[in-house]
């Protein structure tokens, strides 16, 4: 009954449920410029219609037209010279987001990891399960899931990453990724420090204006660490004991899971 609680909890919110569609590399994109907040829903018909009536172009060229303005906007945006001038990024308040079985692959995955660390607090839940990323895409997310601790933004509660491959070094990062205690006093198995602190000092872009439209979200993260990760799949990963040691070690013994799951390995 218990588990059943913390699924439907995670499961609940505004969600974003692309299960079983299998993404084009335009897609990938258009996905992620969305997610980020650089793409509203009224900008979709331009850019499809910029696509479909330029025979020199088609979407991955138009979405990557898309994306050299979009970031030649943020450039501009961060040199603006009052608040008044500043054109905020809105992502989606998306609480679940599920990518399931949409084969985007590493590609997709170093793509789309850019969402993790977009100011969206209300993620909770992430499905990329089975979509054939290899330990370099993993890699990504885990960088992503970095990110997003050291902007402050609160931690992922459900992470669903079966049927992908994980390596000793991705359970490593991983581990470190996903934490909820302070890395800054963490050590691994070797005695050495771990390389990265999500340290409440260290957030990056805490006068930011997107970190202060954050700010209660992140508040109440940083007085409530029992809300990090709860609930964990990794099976058909091919993981290995020694990686799952590493992993765990890495989450360390505040982090507050509830549910792990390490089917067919």
């Amino acid at each position: 009954k218990k588990s059943m609680d913390i699924v439907e909890h995670l499961k609940s919110g505004a969600a974003l449920d692309l299960s079983k569609i299998i993404l084009t590399e335009g897609e990938v994109k258009l996905v992620t410029l969305v997610l980020t907040g650089r793409l509203q829903i009224e900008d979709l018909g331009p850019l499809l219609y910029l696509a479909l009536n330029s025979p020199e172009m088609d979407l991955v060229a138009a979405t990557d037209e898309f994306y050299s303005l979009s970031e030649q906007q943020l450039k501009a945006n961060s040199h603006a010279q009052s608040p008044s001038e500043m054109v905020l990024l809105q992502p989606p308040p998306l609480a679940v987001i599920n990518l399931s079985f949409t084969d985007i692959g590493d590609y997709g995955m170093e793509t789309l990891s850019e969402f993790l660390y977009a100011d969206n607090a209300a993620l909770k839940t992430l499905d990329v399960g089975f979509c054939n990323i290899s330990p370099r895409g993993m890699m990504s997310l885990c960088q992503g899931l970095k990110k997003r601790n050291m902007r402050c933004l609160p931690p992922l509660q459900g992470l669903i990453i079966s049927g992908n491959t994980i390596s000793y070094e991705v359970a490593v990062q991983l581990g470190i990724a996903l934490s909820a205690e302070p890395v800054r006093n963490k050590r691994g198995r070797d005695g050495r420090r771990l390389s990265f602190t999500n340290n409440d000092d260290d957030c990056e872009g805490r006068d930011s204006p997107t970190a202060s439209q954050s700010n209660g979200a992140t508040s109440a993260y940083k007085s409530n660490l029992s809300d990090g990760l709860k609930l964990l799949y990794m099976g058909s990963t091919s993981i290995s004991p020694e990686s799952l040691n590493a992993l765990l070690s890495g989450l360390g013994p505040s982090c507050p899971l509830q549910e792990l799951r390490l089917q067919s390995n």
